[in-house]
Formats: C-alpha cells, sequence, structure tokens
C-alpha cells in the first residue's frame, strides 16, 4: 500500500516538474513580449495624490496576470507601490497609482517593470520597459486660492471648516 501511494506521489511530481518546464520555456521565448505605457497630466503638484495610469498590452493569445511597479522618483510616496492587474488576450489593461512629490522641482521616472504568468501560474517572467522621462513638480497654488475663494463667499463648511464658540 505504501509503494502504491509513493508511486502516485512521484508520478504527480514528475507531471507537476514537467508543466512548470513547459510553461518556463513559454514565457521565456523573447518575441512577443507585454509593452506598457506611463499616462500622467503635464503638470505635476507636489504635497497631493496625482494621478498616474500604466496602460499594458498583451501581444499574445493568452491573457496573462502581472504585477506593475514602476520607478518613480525614490523621495515620492506611491499608494499603491506595486498594482495586479490581468491583461485579457490580445488585450490593454489600466491600473492607477496615486504618487505624491515631495518637493518642487524636476524628477525622473524610471522604467516599468512587469512580472507576470499565465496558465496555472507555475513560472513567471519579468520584463523592464524602457520608459525613462524626466517630469516637474510644482507648487500647489491651487489649494490656498481654493481657501480664499471659499471665505470670500462664505462657504467654508464646503472645505469641511466649521466655526465654533470660544470659551469655557
Amino acid at each position: 500500500r505504501v509503494p502504491a501511494l509513493l508511486g502516485a506521489a512521484l508520478g504527480f511530481d514528475v507531471l507537476l516538474v514537467l508543466a512548470f518546464l513547459i510553461e518556463a520555456f513559454v514565457r521565456s521565448r523573447p518575441r512577443r513580449r507585454p509593452t506598457a505605457e506611463r499616462l500622467h497630466d503635464a503638470r505635476l503638484v507636489m504635497g497631493i495624490d496625482n494621478p498616474i495610469r500604466i496602460r499594458v498590452h498583451n501581444p499574445t493569445a493568452t491573457a496573462y496576470r502581472a504585477t506593475v511597479r514602476d520607478d518613480a522618483p525614490s523621495s515620492w510616496r506611491l499608494d499603491p507601490a506595486e498594482c495586479d492587474v490581468t491583461v485579457p488576450a490580445y488585450g490593454h489593461r489600466e491600473v492607477r497609482y496615486a504618487a505624491v512629490p515631495d518637493r518642487r522641482g524636476e524628477f525622473a521616472f524610471g522604467d516599468i517593470h512587469l512580472r507576470y504568468s499565465c496558465g496555472i501560474g507555475l513560472a513567471s517572467a519579468t520584463t523592464r520597459i524602457a520608459a525613462a522621462e524626466t517630469v516637474r513638480a510644482y507648487p500647489d497654488v491651487i489649494g490656498p486660492r481654493r481657501y480664499d475663494l471659499a471665505a470670500r463667499s462664505g462657504e467654508l463648511r464646503f472645505l469641511g471648516i466649521r466655526s465654533t464658540r470660544a470659551g469655557l
């Protein structure tokens, strides 16, 4: 009875290793890798959430799952730092994250990194998409202006500011 179970376990292990090797071979072929592009506003504002979108394209006939990581400037806060997405065959999907510049000035984005797998997920491949670019972060001039306009029109409560009674 024990040798039969051992043989079944060994057979299962062999099938699992073969499936891994086949999937790893298919993913390692250099042709038709996924591509991606970064999309954002022309002017990024320091101290607030700036939406950054990454559009991932799948040029193959097989859907895949991917984890996307962007090389944003290291001093910026990213939310989330990595995004997961499922991209359909011959399709594209977008992931979004918020980037918060900590100061004004010129900053350099680096490349986009994808880790993707298809099939049953035994093997994955990574690729780096060249997407380096320089962006500028500007001070938030709209925030103080919004407060000033609300104060003049008497609508500070819409910004979350309420008056309270002073005293004991």
